[in-house]
């Protein structure tokens, strides 16, 4: 069925030569036939009226006289093979003479009859001129039409002999096409079809330089333009995996660089920036109490310089997730613009905070880790490029027409200004208005560039508009849930005295110096220290006493923290296997946050460490774990008191 429906080439061609050939072929040979019985019937239809005249003009002397022997004899004469009986009759009907074949049937017999008309002459007219004519008598003939048919079936033979010749000439002819025209074409759709189904090494047999031969070179031509691109593409895509391939090295690199060097510089920094903030909290006189805020505030620089490369290097891998949650605007506004206050007056800066009364009791649901940095970034800018004035850090509330809050952070200052060509570039990547900028400002270039990434992370639009010489401000929107906050815990300062903590803390950390700082940063807030060099120190440590926390470094050698931290949640003592454990260490990518969490530890808090920052965390920990237990562990003995 298919066949019929789809039919090939080569069936096309014999098709197209065979039809026109029987059109032909029935049209010539009915024309014959219909022509030649036409002809024949004709021609006997014309014999029996000629004999029958023939007779009958022969016949009238017999009549007058009615001697008939004459007759006899002429009508025996003119029997053939057509005409089969003769009959003379007289003007009553009766049969005067006759002649028959007797071997010959009247089955398909043809009859004629002829009057016999003798003319009457007027006496009185011209001289033979006939007056009338009387009737003598009639001549009868019967003819055969069985040789009509014979002949009629000769013709039609011979119709069909001409139409077969017809036929065969034409099947000739058809399969002289398919030889010199089908057969080339079928190799063509034979070589197509190979070059669909991938076999790009298919080729056709050029045969002449004809139309066939050309359209066969072009069908050449043309496979070996696909082949080449192919081969082309095929490289161009082994190019690119390997180029990929590449890239995800690179970036791999680039990740385990960015870990071992945070790592690294995270570490010293750690000691330096403990041992300040012990410094700062020891006897000092006023001059020595300024040169130590001044090495912390330098300290904290660096760090804010490694952890910009750090976040720029997250957002850039797409690895940077906010973690929204509630949080005081009015409360994180003034923390922000607290830290500045030392810089600020140093420079003779008037610092101001201006937050709208619809946000002085409001809390936002966004991550406040972010806008942290959105905030100090934008302050950290203002306070650089600021010599005389003011900076003034605004919080606005906006009109809405939905249930999510709708506010502007607004920070203007009146430093240098940017020149109005220089805006649309200042949010690019280690970049600033111009090379002197960076000599007489300093800094990395990052920080914009970071703030602007992270406001289109959080779905908040910026926007800046300066003056040279006059101020630039900073205008970001921000939308997102909020409920309301009866109550706001008021501001602290790095100045703010801490209050005592009670408890155990095991501090395990393989850096001698980093083990120092924070055993004294610990004592400091009135706190007992145990310290283990490695995890399997630690765990030694825990067959004997059970503390409050457990500060945990990661990377140690003998047995490292996510191994110690396994260890210990798999012991069989509940109150060993749930002592709070939280990382303190100098990995600082997102990745290794959920590794500690992955390998059992509850928290997770990056080197350096500030004196708040600790203290904010073991409290929480202390509170959580003591409240659960009902009472205080003491560490020198394996078992609780009240």
């Amino acid at each position: 069925m298919r066949h019929w429906n789809n039919p090939g080439i080569r069936t096309q061609a014999t098709w197209l030569a065979l039809v026109p050939a029987m059109l032909i072929f029935v049209i010539l040979s009915g024309y014959f036939v219909v022509g030649q019985v036409g002809t024949i019937d004709a021609h006997l239809d014309d014999k029996g009226q000629r004999v029958a005249r023939q007779i009958a003009a022969a016949s009238e002397y017999s009549l007058i006289t009615g001697d008939t022997s004459a007759i006899d004899a002429l009508l025996r004469n003119t029997l053939d093979q057509d005409i089969i009986a003769i009959a003379l009759q007289d003007d009553q009907g009766k049969v005067l003479a006759q002649a028959t074949t007797h071997d010959r049937t009247l089955f398909g017999t043809r009859f004629f009859t002829e009057s016999v008309i003798q003319p009457i002459l007027d006496p009185h007219a011209a001289a033979g001129t006939p007056s009338g004519a009387r009737k003598l008598g009639s001549v009868s003939i019967a003819v055969s039409d069985v040789p009509t048919r014979m002949a009629q079936r000769r013709s039609v033979m011979i119709a069909i002999a001409i139409g077969l010749s017809v036929l065969l000439l034409a099947t000739a002819m058809a399969w002289l096409i398919g030889r010199r025209i089908v057969q080339p074409l079928e190799e063509i759709t034979h070589v197509v079809g190979r070059l669909e189904s991938g076999h790009l090494g298919a080729r056709t047999q050029v045969q002449g330089n004809g139309d066939i031969g050309q359209l066969q070179r072009g069908i050449n031509n043309m496979a070996d333009s696909i082949e080449s691109h192919e081969k082309t593409l095929r490289n161009t895509i082994a190019e690119l995996k390997q180029a990929r391939e590449d890239a995800e090295q690179a970036s791999q690199a680039k990740g385990n660089f960015l870990a071992v060097m945070s790592h690294e510089l995270r570490t010293p920094m750690h000691g330096t920036l403990g041992m300040l903030e012990l410094l700062r909290h020891s006897s000092l006189d006023r001059n020595q109490q300024q040169q130590v805020d001044i090495a912390i505030e330098s300290t904290r620089h660096l760090l804010s310089v490694v952890e910009d490369i750090l976040d720029f290097s997250r957002i850039e891998q797409g690895k940077m997730v906010l973690e929204p949650h509630y949080f005081n605007l009015h409360e994180m506004l003034s923390r922000c613009l607290g830290t500045f206050g030392m810089a600020a007056a140093r420079k003779g800066l008037e610092l101001s905070l201006v937050v709208d009364k619809q946000l002085d009791n409001t809390a936002v649901y966004l991550d406040e880790t972010r806008f942290r940095q959105i905030v100090v970034n934008l302050l950290g800018n203002a306070l650089k490029f600021t010599n005389t004035g003011s900076i003034t850090l605004a919080a606005e509330a906006l009109p809405t027409h939905d249930a999510s809050l709708h506010f502007a952070l607004v920070v203007t200052d009146t430093g240098i200004g940017i020149p109005v060509d220089k805006i649309g570039s200042i949010f690019e990547s280690f970049q600033q208005i111009d090379s002197g900028t960076r000599r007489q400002f300093g800094g990395s270039g990052l920080g914009l560039a970071i703030t602007h990434r992270l406001c289109d992370l959080m779905g908040a639009g910026i926007e800046v508009t300066s003056a040279l010489g006059k101020g630039t401000s900073f205008r970001i929107l921000f939308s997102c849930n909020a409920r309301e906050e009866t109550t706001r815990a008021a501001a602290t300062d790095a100045h703010t005295e801490l209050a005592t903590l009670q408890g155990c803390v095991l501090v395990v950390e393989d850096n001698s110096v980093n083990q120092l700082v924070i055993m004294n940063m610990l004592k400091q807030l009135g706190l007992s220290v145990l310290t283990a060099n490695n995890g399997t120190e630690a765990l030694d440590i825990l067959r004997e006493h059970v503390p409050d926390l457990i500060l945990m470094d990661c990377q140690m050698p003998v047995l490292d923290g996510f191994e110690t931290t396994r260890a210990i949640r798999a012991m069989s003592d509940p109150q060993r296997a749930g002592i709070p454990i939280m990382a303190l260490t100098a990995n600082a990518l997102t990745s290794d946050r959920q590794h500690c969490l992955n390998a059992g530890m509850d928290d997770y808090i990056s080197k350096p460490v500030s004196l708040r920052r600790l203290y904010e965390a073991v409290r929480y920990w202390l509170q959580h774990h003591q409240g659960a237990a009902g009472h205080r562990r003491d560490p020198s003995a394996g078992d609780s008191h009240e």
